[in-house]
This record gives structure tokens, C-alpha cells and sequence, in this order.
């Protein structure tokens, strides 16, 4: 049975509808209302039928007893439609897990938990909801015209009504309860914690198709009455294989491309190009078994030949191209040369991804100098993205590829992707560096965190090399199609720090700094070092 504290809400809330309801213009907004929250329907529908399944799949498994049941409509109605409708505003894995933490892990949430534990008796309950309920509003309207004095008197009111509450909770369980009202609670504890994680596949494919119906309003844009939007959005939703990154990064100009192609075949072709340079894997073309076996008895087989229908992405390619030298073969070197440059590093990049790294076999680094060995590497680390500026400068690109109307140099290609790649290699290998230093214990994970801010600019110069080899790829097939058309080949790269890279690292920090008797070396805290701008 409901508890005062819910029966308390639930007499607020409906005294709050009946009033609703003697405005007349809140009863002329109701059609409205209802027409525009018809089309979640199907939504609200298959959420429904995910929790009954849910709940009693609790209940065979000893979760779950019919005595919760008021307290399951509360967290079904209220916690699940809360991240169902985050999901829908989740357009990233980190968004939807950080919605579904902070509801379910976080110390607030732990705390009401507590603070449900015991409850005042009916008249008290409904007389500090209310109280409670119009702190809010104050302090809502106050924050929003700038009347400080009354948001801290919100404030107050908030903080003695939640002081109350944890006191009435805390003198209660002092005094003891029965075993069964201890289970009870227990249950109801649990039900708010299992709850939302057993929901998270619905939550992912809420968030998926949400995703995906953004990409499909970027290629509507372009065409509106050619691409109906059920049929787009289902073709992109098997396009995507249900990987969100995927559905994110799909933006106006994948759809732009999308929504040109005339046919079937082109569209999986502009989706196969996306899925390549959002999930590169540099691989060196190899000939098949049979081919080498063949070889190996002196017969000479076509595959080792480079057909001249794409950019080369093996050494032996790229040298016959370089004899050859074709219209375009200035670019088409200087991406082969990255291509076959980023293939020799998978073992780096795959290390990285596993957060891997050799343990230093320098000296311990003490306590004493954690912090300002962090300071160091992260102001040496700040230079080695602005280092591409000078890499792709215009002087250095018209020195490689050569004025207009005259042919580039080959080894100044090859020195300037070797560079571009250098930088790529100095990344990982600081960040390695980094993960692998022999210092205290709790000093790893800000150390770690720092480690991570190199993600960006490592899977950014990644996407640039993918995203170039695309292009170029359409070289041979415009020289041989003998079009005068001018072919335009755009390389502009960015390197910058992801959002939730920096985030992670600020808190690592303010852990360290929270830590007894910490003070931060002359120059400030790490995070203060100068940050470069982001070379374009």
C-alpha cells in the first residue's frame, strides 16, 4: 500500500489537476495537447509492455512480490518515462549512459533512497510538499530574473525541509523495524536500482531510432519528395548495423550524398564510404592465397598489378603508380603514403584502444613530483597537435605537389605524410608514456585521464586520412571518364579535445586536489596548461 509521503503526493497532484481544469484556457489546450503527444503512442506502448515483461520476469526470479506494487507504478510512470525520454534526446552512448547514472547511481538519488526509508504522518507530509513545491517555483523564477536574495531563500527552505527529512528517517531506523518492513524496503531499493539497467536495450534502440531519424531528416532536406521517411528511416536504420556512433556521425552532408544517388546501388555505395571513414581499418592490400601460392611457383598473377581504378594502398601499388604517373598522381601519393604509413601503426592504435602501455622503466616518480611531472607532460603534449600547422602549411604543400600546371615532388610527398604521421605516432607514444609511469596509486587515474586526451586528435587525424583516400579514390575514374569538370580534393584537418575527454580529466584532478594536503605546484593545477588552438 502506498505510504503517506505517496499518498501525500498524490493528493497534491490531483488537487493540482482539478484546478488545471477550472481554467478555461488550460481545458482549450487539451485537443492540442493530445494531438501532439498521439504519435508517441506506439512508443508509450512498447514501453508498457517492456516493464510488465520486466516485472515479472522480477517476480520469477524472488525480486519482485505483488506488495510492491505502488512503488513499481511510481518507478514505471516516473524513473522509466523520465529515461525513456532521455533517450530520445541521446544522440551518443555517453549521453545515454550518463542519463541512466545519474537517475540511478548518483549520491542524490542514494540519498532519497534513505530518505524514503520513513515518512511523517499525512498532514505533515502534504503541508512540506507543498512548501517544497512552491521553494521550487521560486527559486526557478528568482534564478530567471536574477533576484538572488530570493533563490538563497529557496535554497534554505529546500535544505531545512531536506534536513527534516533525513532526520525523521534517521531517528525512525534508531529505534528499530521488523524483518519484514527491512525486506520491504530492501526490495523497493533494489527495484530503483535494477529497474533502469534491465531497461537500457529499450533504451539503446529509443536512442538508435531517434538517432536515425535525425540522419533521415538530413537527407529529406535535400530531396523531400523523393526520400518518404519511414522508408529512409528503415533503410538507414540497417545501413547504420544499429551501432549509434554510426547514426550520429551520418550528417547533412552524408545526407546531401545520400539523397543524390539515383538508384539502390549508389546509396549502399555512399553508405559503404561512411561506414569506411567513420570506422577506418588501414589494411594493406594483400593478394589472395591462391595468388601467392601461384607466385611462389614463378606465375605471375593480375592482382599484383595496380588496376589504376583507385588510389594504391600497398608499397608495391604505390611504386608502379609512381612510375606511371598518372593525372593526379601527386595526391594520390601523398594519401597512399598515410594509408600504407597508418597500416604499419595498428599495433600502436590497437594497444591504445586497450589502454595499454609498458611499465617506465625510469624511476618512480614520488608524490611529491606527481603533479608537476603532470604539468610537464601535459604542457610538452599541448605543442604536439599545434605541430600540423607547420606539417600542411601552404608553403610546404605547393614544395610536394608543385605549382600549378607542373608536376610535385615525389620525396617531398613522402617526407610530408611521413611528418603528418609522426604526429600521429608522438600522440600515441605520449599517451602511452603516460598510462605506463611508475608513480603512487592515487595519482593513476588523473594520470589515465590525461592519457585520454589525445583520443580526439588521434581518431580525427584518422577520419582525415579515411576521408582523403575517399576522395581520391575518385581520381582515375574522372580522368578516364574524360570529363572537363574540374575535380575538387578538400584537406583540411582539425585537431581539438573532445568535451568529455577534458571532463574526465578535470575530475581526476579535483579528486587530487580534494585530497588532504594537496596544493597544486606554482602555475596552477595541470588542466591549466596552454591548450593549443586547432590547426585547420
Amino acid at each position: 500500500m502506498p505510504d503517506n509521503r505517496e499518498l501525500a503526493t498524490a493528493i497534491l497532484l490531483f488537487g493540482l489537476l482539478i484546478f488545471s481544469l477550472t481554467v478555461p484556457a488550460v481545458r482549450t489546450q487539451i485537443p492540442s495537447i493530445l494531438r501532439s503527444v498521439a504519435p508517441l503512442a506506439w512508443l508509450f506502448l512498447v514501453y508498457l509492455t517492456t516493464a510488465s515483461a520486466l516485472v515479472w520476469a522480477a517476480w520469477s526470479a524472488g525480486l519482485w512480490t505483488p506488495g510492491l506494487w505502488w512503488s513499481t507504478v511510481i518507478v514505471v510512470l516516473g524513473l522509466g518515462i523520465a529515461l525513456v525520454s532521455s533517450a530520445v534526446n541521446a544522440h551518443s552512448v555517453r549521453a545515454l549512459r550518463e542519463a541512466v547514472a545519474s537517475r540511478t547511481l548518483g549520491a542524490g538519488v542514494l540519498l532519497g533512497l534513505y530518505a524514503n526509508a520513513a515518512t511523517f504522518p499525512l498532514v505533515v507530509e502534504t503541508v512540506l510538499q507543498a512548501l517544497a513545491a512552491l521553494a521550487v517555483m521560486v527559486r526557478v523564477v528568482a534564478n530567471h530574473q536574477g533576484q538572488k536574495p530570493a533563490r538563497q531563500l529557496a535554497d534554505v527552505v529546500l535544505a531545512l525541509i531536506g534536513l527534516a527529512v533525513v532526520a525523521r528517517t534517521t531517528l525512525v531506523l534508531s529505534h528499530g523495524m521488523p524483518a519484514e518492513e527491512w525486506l520491504t524496503l530492501l526490495r523497493q531499493a533494489l527495484l530503483s536500482l535494477w529497474f533502469p539497467f534491465a531497461l537500457a536495450p529499450l533504451l539503446y534502440l529509443v536512442a538508435y531510432l531517434s538517432t536515425v531519424e535525425k540522419a533521415a531528416i538530413g537527407v529529406r532536406i535535400a530531396r523531400p519528395r523523393e526520400n518518404a521517411k519511414w522508408p529512409v528511416m528503415s533503410r538507414l536504420s540497417l545501413a547504420f548495423r544499429f551501432r549509434l556512433s554510426l547514426a550520429e556521425g551520418f550528417d547533412r552532408t552524408w545526407g546531401r550524398r545520400y539523397a543524390d544517388a539515383s538508384d539502390s546501388r549508389e546509396r549502399r555505395l555512399v553508405v559503404s564510404r561512411f561506414r569506411a571513414i567513420q570506422r577506418p581499418r588501414f589494411e594493406l592490400t594483400r593478394q589472395p592465397a591462391l595468388a601467392r601460392l601461384g607466385r611462389a611457383q614463378g606465375r605471375r598473377d593480375a592482382s599484383s598489378v595496380w588496376d589504376g581504378r583507385e588510389m594504391p594502398r600497398s608499397p608495391a601499388h604505390l611504386a608502379q603508380m609512381l612510375d606511371m604517373k598518372p593525372p593526379g598522381w601527386e595526391w594520390m601519393a601523398f594519401g597512399a603514403h598515410l594509408w600504407i604509413c597508418l597500416a604499419g601503426q595498428r599495433g600502436r592504435y590497437r594497444a591504445h584502444r586497450r589502454r595499454r602501455a609498458a611499465r617506465s622503466s625510469e624511476y618512480r616518480i614520488g608524490p611529491d613530483k606527481a603533479i608537476p611531472h603532470l604539468a610537464d607532460a601535459i604542457a610538452a603534449g599541448a605543442h604536439l597537435p599545434a605541430s600540423i600547422v607547420d606539417v600542411m602549411g601552404e608553403a610546404r604543400q605547393e614544395a610536394a605537389f608543385g605549382p600549378p600546371g607542373k608536376q610535385g615532388n615525389a620525396a617531398k610527398i613522402q617526407d610530408m605524410a611521413s611528418d603528418v604521421v609522426s604526429v600521429y605516432v608522438a600522440l600515441l607514444d605520449w599517451a602511452s608514456e603516460l598510462r605506463g609511469a611508475r608513480l603512487p596509486r592515487r595519482y593513476r587515474r588523473a594520470y589515465r585521464a590525461a592519457a585520454r586526451m589525445v583520443d580526439g586528435p588521434i581518431e580525427q587525424i584518422r577520419h582525415f586520412v579515411a576521408a582523403l583516400a575517399d576522395q581520391l579514390d575518385a581520381i582515375p575514374q574522372h580522368v578516364a571518364s574524360g570529363s572537363t569538370r574540374q575535380l575538387t580534393i578538400t584537406m583540411s584537418l582539425t585537431l581539438s579535445l573532445r568535451p568529455e575527454d577534458q571532463e574526465r580529466f578535470d575530475r581526476a584532478l579535483s579528486r587530487l586536489a580534494d585530497g588532504p594536503g594537496r596544493r597544486w605546484p606554482a602555475g596552477g593545477a595541470p588542466g591549466a596548461a596552454p591548450q593549443p588552438s586547432p590547426p585547420t
